[in-house]
């Protein structure tokens, strides 16, 4: 409840801006060697479990949002740093530089009263208020503000990535768009990429899933699209299990699927369908609102 709620907002805040950040904490939490002489530590572990799922991707990011980019970077951190460079000091460091009242925002939503909850963080203002009188007085950047740099690519760039598998014999193919304008500009531009994006792709008689999956030469196991909603968003079509030595094949015959579905022009739309995916869509958005009115 919110009497709940309140008594552990102040706590809350002060483990993220006043953690005490020991070093049998790091040992604990993030990377130590455990009695059998393995790697082990909450993070490590949980990056070990992501390390391949995520691979592919995060090479895709590299090459869409390159130079100052932190997009593409795995925020858990790599295995092999966390093995050799990472430590207690450098954890502290960070913190220290980024971890402050200057690039914190706190979103409260739900009914609360307003004077309690400023009574409940003035405890904390008044911490960080002393905190910074003693430090020196510096200038503080928020990071991640300065413009994207371009991706550099005036034509289609297409490369391979290669990461442990199980099975060799079959990989996934991601085809991303990334788009030049800033991703408040236009958005019904952008509703209307997403929707094109599922007319493409979610169900069986969808163009994309019907040539590539539902035929009588498949050429992956299933087709489906995201974004990466970013200042500047990206469109992503994956390809999943697709025979290695036929990977080639999928550029060409989705640009045929898409072309046909062009000349063939809106009087062939499925409009059932379109009417169905934008209604889906605003109910989804609507429940979004109400359960996570701050995402």
């Amino acid at each position: 409840g919110i009497s709940g709620f309140l008594q552990i907002l102040p706590i809350y805040l002060d483990h993220i801006l006043f953690p005490t950040l020991r070093t049998e904490d790091f040992l604990t939490e993030v990377h130590h060697i455990n009695g059998k002489g393995q790697d082990a530590g909450v993070v490590y572990s949980e990056m070990q479990g992501s390390k391949s799922a995520t691979s592919s991707l995060e090479a895709l990011k590299k090459r869409l949002y390159p130079g100052n980019s932190g997009y593409y970077a795995q925020t858990g951190g790599s295995l092999e740093n966390m093995r050799n460079s990472t430590t207690i000091e450098k954890v502290r460091q960070y913190h220290r530089k980024l971890y402050r009242a200057e690039n914190l925002v706190l979103t409260i939503t739900g009914r609360i009263d307003e004077v309690q909850l400023f009574e409940k963080v003035r405890s904390i203002e008044e911490k960080v208020m002393k905190k910074q009188s003693l430090e020196t007085k510096s200038s503080f950047e928020r990071p991640w503000q300065k413009k994207l740099q371009p991706s550099g690519f005036e034509e289609n760039h297409v490369f391979v990535h290669e990461f442990p598998s199980d099975d060799e014999s079959k990989g996934h193919v991601l085809i991303g768009w990334r788009l030049e304008d800033h991703i408040t500009k236009d958005i019904p531009i952008l509703e209307a990429f997403q929707l094109m994006m599922q007319y493409l792709t979610l169900s069986k008689v969808s163009p994309l899933e019907a040539e590539f999956v539902e035929s009588s030469d498949p050429l992956a196991s299933s087709v489906c699209f995201y974004s990466l909603d970013y200042s500047e968003l990206t469109l992503l079509i994956k390809f999943s299990n697709v025979p290695t030595n036929r990977t080639n094949e999928v550029i060409p015959k989705m640009r045929k699927v898409i072309q046909k579905v062009l000349d063939d022009g809106p009087s062939q739309f499925d409009l059932v369908r379109i009417h169905d995916y934008i209604d889906r869509g605003i109910v989804k958005n609507q429940k979004e609102n109400e359960n996570s009115p701050h995402l």
